[in-house]
């Protein structure tokens, strides 16, 4: 919203303003400017020309676009910014690309060995493949003299033409596949680890599609960078050689080489803003269409339920549309490219035929020197073409890894090993905002909760309750205030290992493609008698023990094929499994019925444990030790069950809406 933007704004130490006015009355403007876009979409205006706009489009990325095209869009309202007098402006980067670039000059590094040893058997056979063009002209030169002797120096020729070009395309073989091992084994495993290990607010607001198409651009670099960038540094030897024979017969042959090889290398140049431009375009619409079939396929059965198959339609068709015409955009500025190389590989020994012809005919060149000419020339352009295409290569694995910079530039969250939970837990002061939201999410919440005591939070819809939980187990860090766990500040322990200490179910219940066992224990040390110990303080030992495999019943991914209450309370079972201390359960038996949900309540009693639930069933938080109240980020009130029945306030309403008798009036 433009409220969370002038907030942002101002905590940049920026001043904020909203100007309705015409885009010509800001042409003039040397500072960007924010333009509210087709129906309250905000773009960034980096520079607004009479026929082009460049603009910075959160939804799209860069873009460029007609002065037509933006004054349709343009709403005519501005967020125009100043620094406040005074106030330390901190420098952003402008990019953060070496961040991404890091990981692979270090996987580079570690396989140095493995290039100079592939440069040195490549450069051997670099100079196998350029004797050809020199036994060839020798052969066209000795045509005048004995026959006997012309198929011997042929066969000599091809044969070793033949095994150098084996030679190379082994070498290139070999630190092509090397390359891919070392990035599949470490670059990937690497970026998704970081991903796992950065706050979880930093996943949750760019989203499932945002970061699967982010993974997806990692694997096309990874095949750009190892499919011809590895060719292209092999074959830029070849074209020093092949140019240093060409200077060493004919400065004006080597200079007319060199000016092929120019030519090659301009169109990259002129275009390399908009190549990047278009492969940063498509993949960004690449990643939107992977997102969105994963996200559509995840909830499919919510899709084909409120009929929305042909709304799901259209949307994809939207999304591939968009691929299909940043696709193409950048398919023809490659063509454009791929133009002049073709062009230039087939000019270029023609032109050095037409060069030479007359000093062959005046006597001074001989045919055989033309024609070895020709072959190193050949030699020496081919090769540059595939050099071309290889920075076409790095052109284009630069403009996916943009898109990875700012994830890796990512701060993780520290794991500095176990944490022992005694089971008290306090909030003070708690207050929490959203990023670039101006309003708070939580406001102000104190609370204590001694060991072992049950706590229930309940609340409206929105109100609070589930941003409450993901601040208590860390998943959020509070803007104000803080939590406290056995008198430790949270921000003093180790985030990961305080979760790992405790049992936590969210709402989301999500079940790993996997066995029954595998989800209870999740890779941590757990005998099978911890397995079904935990399975049943769950509540759900009887229906494991009734399947023909029992525990290692194969569930598929997300535990589609069981019911909704058999994946709460797995769920259940694998936080409960290492006997945590303090559990925290958001909505986790919401799907199960009266008497599943009081045997998890007794199991949970008998074990002893600080239990903090959040529940819109009220029957669910009757037995609580306390019930926390709160209403639009606010703890409004505290009690049992009993006493905030008896008295008017936001308990009483809900009590009121559930029970089909009203609760009792006031005496």
């Amino acid at each position: 919203s433009a409220l969370a933007l002038v907030a942002a704004a101002d905590s940049l130490g920026l001043r904020a303003r909203a100007v309705a006015a015409p885009a010509e009355r800001l042409a003039d403007r040397s500072q960007p400017w924010i333009a509210v876009w087709e129906d309250s979409h905000f773009v960034v205006v980096q520079s607004l020309g009479p026929r082009r706009v460049d603009v910075l489009d959160p939804a799209r990325g860069r873009r460029r676009m007609s002065r037509e095209e933006f004054d349709a869009g343009y709403q005519g309202i501005a967020l125009l910014f100043e620094a406040v007098p005074g106030a330390v402006v901190e420098d952003v980067p402008r990019s953060r690309v070496g961040a991404a670039w890091r990981p692979l000059r270090a996987e580079a590094r570690r396989a140095g060995g493995i290039f100079l040893a592939l440069v040195a058997v490549t450069v051997v056979a670099q100079l196998l493949t350029l004797a050809g063009p020199f036994l060839i002209g020798r052969a066209v030169d000795e045509l005048g003299g004995s026959a006997a002797q012309l198929p011997t120096t042929l066969a000599l020729g091809v044969a070793g033409v033949v095994v150098a070009t084996w030679l190379v395309g082994a070498a290139r073989g070999i630190a092509s596949v090397r390359l891919q091992q070392r990035l599949d084994e470490r670059l990937a495993p690497g970026f998704f680890g970081h991903l796992l290990s950065l706050p979880h607010h930093e996943l949750e607001r760019r989203g499932t599609g945002d970061l699967m198409g982010r993974m997806e651009s990692l694997t096309l670099a990874r095949l750009a960078l190892t499919g011809q960038v590895v060719g292209a540094l092999l074959d830029a030897g070849l074209v020093v050689i092949a140019c240093v024979a060409l200077f060493t017969g004919s400065t004006s042959f080597g200079l007319v080489v060199l000016a092929a090889i120019a030519l090659q290398v301009v169109p990259l140049v002129v275009l390399a803003g908009p190549l990047h431009e278009s492969t940063s375009r498509a993949a960004m619409c690449e990643g939107s269409v992977h997102g969105f079939t994963a996200e559509s396929l995840q909830g499919i059965a919510t899709v084909k339920s409120i009929g929305a198959e042909d709304a799901a339609r259209q949307r994809f068709a939207l999304l591939a549309a968009d691929r299909r015409a940043a696709e193409t955009r950048r398919d023809r500025l490659a063509a454009r490219v791929e133009t002049v190389l073709t062009t230039v590989r087939c000019a270029t020994p023609l032109a050095i035929l037409l060069l030479g012809f007359p000093a062959v005919a005046s006597g001074e060149l001989a045919v055989g020197a033309l024609v070895t000419a020709v072959g190193l020339a050949t030699a020496a352009v081919l090769p540059a073409s595939g050099f071309v295409s290889g920075a076409r290569a790095v052109q284009a694995a630069h403009s996916h890894l943009v898109r990875l910079a700012d994830i890796w530039a990512l701060a993780p969250e520290v794991d500095a090993g176990e944490v022992e939970l005694e089971g008290a837990v306090e909030l003070r002061g708690v207050g929490l905002r959203y990023p670039g939201s101006a309003a708070w999410a939580l406001e102000d919440v104190s609370l204590r909760i001694a060991p072992g005591e049950h706590v229930a939070v309940v609340g409206r819809s929105g109100s609070g309750k589930s941003t409450l939980v993901k601040v208590l187990v860390g998943l959020l860090a509070p803007s104000a205030g803080e939590v406290r766990y056995d008198g430790r500040p949270a921000s003093s322990l180790s985030l990961p290992g305080l979760r790992r200490a405790m049992g936590v179910v969210l709402q989301e219940v999500w079940l790993f493609a996997g066995t029954i066992r595998d989800n209870i224990t999740v890779e941590r040390r757990l005998t099978d008698d911890d397995v079904r110990r935990a399975a049943a303080l769950a509540g759900i030992a009887d229906d494991i023990e009734a399947l023909p495999l029992g525990y290692d019943t194969r569930l598929a991914d997300g535990g589609a094929g069981i019911s909704g209450g058999q994946r709460q309370r797995i769920a259940l079972a694998r936080a409960l499994a290492h006997r945590p201390r303090v559990v925290v359960l958001d909505e986790a038996t919401s799907h199960l019925d009266a008497v599943s949900e009081a045997r998890v309540a007794d199991s949970l009693v008998r074990m002893g444990v600080t239990r903090i639930s959040v529940a819109h069933r009220l029957s669910t938080v009757r037995h609580a030790d306390r019930i926390v109240v709160v209403e639009q980020g606010r703890v409004v009130q505290v009690g049992s069950y009993d006493e905030l029945a008896e008295v008017p306030g936001v308990f009483r309403d809900l009590v009121s809406a559930q029970l089909s008798e009203p609760a009792p009036e006031l005496v």
